[in-house]
């Protein structure tokens, strides 16, 4: 992913840009990732440091990537004469207190939390997702899969009206409105006390390639399957959390959080 750290302090007229661990997927027009413009003789410097991007077919992570023009970035200087300080620097600004992915890690966690994809994927996201990762597209204009069909289970409602449903508030020990949302925007799934429910482990996973999977809960147990987890609630309504690790054959590991609502009989 792009990480940017830039700004212009008007005093020294300074100017400085890092862009690091950038993945650009094609079609596209211009086969490098930045141009730098020098168009005026002001008196500052305007300096870049740039490593690890990549443009499948002209450029990769580990290509030379200093501004030559040969590669992924260059300098196109419009006055003369041409500044004498170098424009592409050999290392970073300052220290590095940013946790990055290299360019490959990011586009695959990238694919594997896009969309609109909670509590799951649909098939609308799984076939953009599948696109991306061959390069092909299926539909043009405006056309896409028929709308699903959604029902609200009759436990899921809010009797107090503060906006936070029962399931949430009540037995399960849900506590917190902020809780609430941060659970919403993860992967999450609904069990009733003492039953299983089936979770698409390849749904987390979506751009890692042939991954392999372990799985933990914070309570209850769960027993793993190929790319399938299946979670056994215990004898009370909870909140749990099932903790999901992945591995691909390329070496690239992740960790993803599923939320488990385990719902009580009375709810």
């Amino acid at each position: 992913m792009r990480k940017a750290d830039h700004g212009v302090w008007p005093a020294a007229l300074t100017m400085r840009i890092l862009l690091k661990d950038d993945f650009l997927s094609a079609p596209v027009q211009h086969f490098y990732a930045l141009k730098a413009n020098y168009e005026d003789n002001f008196g500052g410097t305007q300096q870049y440091y740039c490593a690890g991007n990549e443009l499948p077919g002209y450029f990769t992570a580990s290509s030379k990537q200093d501004g030559n023009g040969a590669g992924a970035f260059w300098a196109q200087v419009t006055f003369s004469p041409a500044p004498t300080y170098q424009f592409f620097l050999d290392n970073p600004f300052t220290p590095n207190t940013i946790e990055y992915q290299s360019v490959t890690e990011a586009y695959k966690r990238v694919l594997s939390d896009v969309g609109a994809n909670v509590p799951s994927l649909d098939d609308r996201d799984k076939r953009i997702i599948k696109g991306t990762h061959s390069g092909t597209t299926t539909y043009t204009g405006s056309g896409l899969e028929s709308w699903p069909a959604t029902t609200r289970p009759s436990w899921d409602k809010d009797s107090s009206g503060d906006g936070v449903p029962d399931w949430w508030d009540g037995s399960t020990g849900g506590t917190g409105y902020t809780r609430y949302l941060n659970f919403l925007a993860k992967p999450h799934v609904f069990v009733n006390t003492g039953a299983s429910v089936s979770i698409a482990l390849t749904d987390l996973a979506s751009g890692f390639k042939n991954p392999t999977f372990t799985a933990s809960v914070s309570s209850g147990s769960v027993s793993v399957s190929g790319s399938t987890a299946t979670y056994k609630a215990g004898s009370s309504a909870a909140i749990a959390t099932m903790t999901a690790d992945i591995k691909d054959n390329e070496g690239s590991t992740w960790t993803r959080i599923v939320g488990i609502v385990v719902l009580g009989s009375g709810t």
